[in-house]
């Protein structure tokens, strides 16, 4: 019996918190705000990065006036525990700071973060009932949880709507006034099919975990993805503990020297490091087509040129990519708050990105008139472009899958030392 699109999306879900959760399983306890007025890099920001946000969000340079009564997310997030996302709640914390001190807030009032964490099932309730009864939260957030989610949406009850950074759980794209302002799991998926299919290949090499997500989205989703557009696939599977010489021998087991291309899902950064290792030793030069997760600073300082001809999959703009106003921004921004280290910890610009989003309604709905509904109707009416993410938006309108408004997603790729953007991709097109 086939699966229903619902049991697709949810696998698709899997693999991007399956990945997220090695990636993201950061011990960064840095979870404090941040003021990106501040140079604890050394770096200030551009009038280029403040020109870009007021663009995009309307709003008035500047800073809150900290005295005005603010507007409230209901921020949540998993941290503390294991696993646990900390870096989607700094960029986040970054983002509405610098939204205060450059952007005027909402209407000359501040935005503020009323955060909670999620660590249990139970954490789920908890937060949003603490969100509900206090009465200010205007609209909610969520960073990446992969317990809670159903719970906390139940809970608010859509008395908000609730964005969402990474989609993790099958709620997260199918529960009614919860929003993720992309193209969702499959719009990467599809670029990461697309990107083989732009090199040519008549066969492909699926390298990925053999964790149920890994798995599932391989055999269920990728390789009929590819058999689709005339490629024929063959799936290896490695452990989440793989090492070089493990590796190896799945390159060896996948003919990955004598097929097309090579579509690689990892869990973590150190497995592309491994990759291109075993690669190099065995002297394979196939290409490589990847996510962004291969794109992480550790893998940057381990691989180098290694990663020349690799093409990277994501929601949006990769922000190690020069040249689109809105990504130099975010990049700046981080790096003007002392926040470098998360800017490519994988998704972490969709949490930069919502903001943003939510600080252009926000000042469109107007400080007097901001609640709830006024929110939700201000997305359901959003037609995109969201920040970074290129593509028209359609909220509340895909009847199977009603949380994601965007079909796209985008590549790419390290040439000649030099990264490159590959451009959207848009499902189904």
């Amino acid at each position: 019996m086939m699966k229903s699109k619902r049991g697709i999306f949810a696998l698709l879900c899997a693999l991007v918190v399956a990945l997220a959760v090695a990636a993201c399983g950061s011990d960064n306890k840095d979870s404090g705000s941040s003021s990106t007025s501040g140079n604890a890099s050394g770096s200030t920001l551009s009038d280029s990065t403040i020109k870009a946000a007021l663009e995009f969000t309307g709003g008035k340079a500047g800073k809150a006036d900290a005295s005005l009564e603010p507007v409230t997310i209901g921020y949540v997030n998993q941290e503390a525990g294991t696993p646990a996302f900390p870096e989607y709640g700094i960029t986040t914390q970054t983002a509405v700071d610098f939204v205060n001190n450059e952007l005027g807030g909402i209407g000359g009032h501040p935005l503020k973060v009323e955060k909670c964490v999620i660590q249990t099932e139970e954490d789920g309730q908890k937060c949003a009932s603490q969100f509900v009864n206090g009465g200010k939260v205007s609209m909610g957030i969520l960073g990446l949880a992969v317990v809670g989610n159903k719970s906390f949406y139940d809970t608010v009850g859509g008395k908000f709507p609730v964005v969402v950074d990474v989609a993790a759980t099958g709620p997260d794209a199918t529960t009614p006034k919860v929003y993720n302002l992309d193209g969702g799991g499959i719009g990467v998926l599809n670029a990461m099919n697309v990107a083989v299919k732009n090199t040519g290949a008549k066969t492909a090499a699926i390298l990925t975990t053999d964790n149920p997500a890994g798995k599932n989205t391989a055999l269920q989703i990728q390789a009929p993805g590819l058999k689709a557009l005339g490629i024929k696939p063959t799936v290896v599977l490695f452990k989440d503990t793989a090492t070089t010489p493990e590796f190896a021998a799945a390159i060896t087991n996948a003919n990955a020297k004598n097929v097309d291309a090579i579509l690689f899902s990892p869990s973590a950064p150190s497995q592309c490091v491994q990759l291109s290792q075993a690669l190099k030793q065995l002297g394979v030069t196939t290409p490589v087509v990847t996510n962004v997760f291969c794109a992480a600073d550790e893998v940057i300082e381990g691989v180098g040129s290694g990663l020349n001809g690799w093409v990277f999959a994501s929601f949006g703009w990769n922000p190690r990519v020069p040249g689109n106003a809105q990504s130099d921004a975010f990049v700046n921004v981080m790096k003007a708050a002392g926040k470098s280290k998360e800017t490519n910890s994988g998704y972490t610009f969709k949490s930069f990105a919502d903001v943003m989003a939510l600080t252009k309604l926000a000042n469109e709905v107007g400080f007097d008139n901001i609640s709830g509904d006024a929110m939700n109707k201000a997305i359901l009416g959003f037609k995109g472009p969201a920040f970074m993410i290129e593509g028209e938006l359609a909220c509340g309108t895909n009847k199977t899958l009603i949380s994601v408004c965007g079909n796209t997603g985008a590549n790419s790729s390290y040439q000649d030392d030099a990264w490159k953007s590959d451009g959207t991709v848009v499902v189904g097109g």
